[in-house]
């Protein structure tokens, strides 16, 4: 649908109604704030098309003014009229005051139980690597998820990133139930972990969390390289990791890890030891110590 149609059919389901000659003038007036949320939510054979009629409307309706959303994708490139913003990390007290506003949402009383285990796990230094958490919305979002189902936020880390990677496969778009993120390599959750657990022991290996995009390429290869995989397009694994399933951010020319301290790394890493603890750990004194990780 064009978007003015779009426009026009929106404002005339108002007790009003508008003719399109009106509703064309006021937009060539400049009259109206335009908001394009989620642009990255366009579905791949329909984003050049879409892409193509919104640079076209912005350019016959220039006088308004327009905001376009969106997590990092490369069609946004065609949009160099705008201007560029991105949302500061969240401090301590910001992440509180989002977790009490998701009691708004939700309807639930949670908060102040999540706050104080939060505020708990500080005291302790039981977990000070949570604090990391809190400076995303979207991970302080996951951390309210997981308490709501659970009741208690994990004492591991291991139980925490685990439900934060399957969040972000599966629950990426929490306030959006209906709707299913693509993945640009087809893979399921459970095959694309399987990537990133030799991914996240390559990384720690290299011991840097900033890589070109040649070096993280060839990393994505090494990490799956298997017949089971071979169809699979390193390009479309690192589009995931930095768009879908962001454990990865891309600054400029460079990629880095999306989580701090390579917590998303020490999952994987732990994944490896628990699929083969026998192998591992049964010659160590503290074998028992490690498999009750």
């Amino acid at each position: 649908m064009d978007i003015v149609d779009y426009i026009f059919e929106t404002l005339n389901k108002l007790n009003q109604k508008h003719s399109k000659e009106f509703v064309l003038e006021v937009i060539n007036r400049g009259d109206f704030i335009f908001f394009f949320d989620g642009y990255d939510e366009i579905s791949f054979q329909h984003k050049q098309a879409v892409t193509g009629n919104l640079k076209r409307f912005i350019s016959n309706a220039s006088e308004n003014i327009f905001f376009l959303t969106s997590r990092p994708d490369d069609s946004l490139l065609s949009f160099g009229q705008f201007q560029k913003f991105e949302i500061l990390d969240l401090n301590k007290d910001e992440a509180f005051r989002l977790i009490e506003r998701c009691d708004e949402i939700t309807g639930l009383d949670l908060s102040e139980k999540i706050i104080n285990q939060i505020n708990e796990y500080f005291e302790t230094k039981e977990y000070s690597a949570l604090e990391t958490f809190l400076t995303n919305p979207l991970l302080v979002s996951f951390l309210y998820v997981t308490f709501k189902h659970k009741n208690n936020l994990p004492s591991l880390k291991i139980d925490l990133y685990r439900k934060v990677f399957d969040a972000l496969y599966e629950l990426h778009d929490l306030s959006k139930d209906s709707f299913k993120r693509e993945k640009y390599c087809g893979l399921s959750s459970g095959n694309l972990q399987k990537i990133l657990m030799k991914l996240g022991f390559l990384c720690l290996k290299e011991n840097v969390n900033d890589y070109d995009k040649g070096k993280i390429i060839k990393l994505i290869s090494q990490a799956k390289d298997t017949s089971y995989f071979s169809e699979v397009q390193e390009e479309n694994i690192l589009k995931d990791l930095i768009e879908t399933v962001p454990l990865l951010t891309k600054i400029g020319f460079r990629f880095k890890g999306y989580i701090n301290h390579l917590l998303i790394i020490s999952l994987h890493i732990l994944l490896i030891l628990m699929k083969n603890a026998n192998r591992f750990l049964i010659q160590s004194t503290r074998a028992e110590t490690y498999r009750s990780i």
